[in-house]
């Protein structure tokens, strides 16, 4: 399966850019954060910031199993990530998709930098 990417979320503002996409890449769903501007610096010392989302075991065929029965909707990887896309355009997409696995038995890691 060819690696596919949708941004679930973009924020510009001069002192802070947020942007947040799902990833699906080797049968796994990721959601990837990434913070950056003058606000970032100030509280972490560095001007980016880096958080991360991704399901384990190769568990995306469940979790899409799971979610159809759930939504009344047959997801492939594509439908996935454009339903996740239009559900989860905030800018706490990946606390909510995360929350989102777990809910349907999907074990997540979570990384923070």
């Amino acid at each position: 399966m060819p690696r596919l990417e949708r941004i679930l979320f973009k924020s510009e503002q001069p002192w802070l850019t947020i942007t947040i996409k799902a990833v699906i890449n080797d049968n796994a769903l990721g959601v990837i954060g990434h913070d950056s501007g003058e606000i970032v610096k100030g509280i972490k010392g560095q001007t980016g910031y880096l958080y991360e989302v991704w399901t384990q075991d190769n568990s995306l065929e469940l979790f899409m199993q799971k979610l159809s029965v759930a939504e009344g909707i047959n997801f492939d990887p594509e439908t996935l990530m454009d339903w996740l896309a239009k559900n989860y355009n905030t800018k706490n997409a990946d606390t909510e998709i995360g929350k989102l696995l777990e809910t349907h038995g999907i074990r997540v890691s979570w990384f923070f930098d």
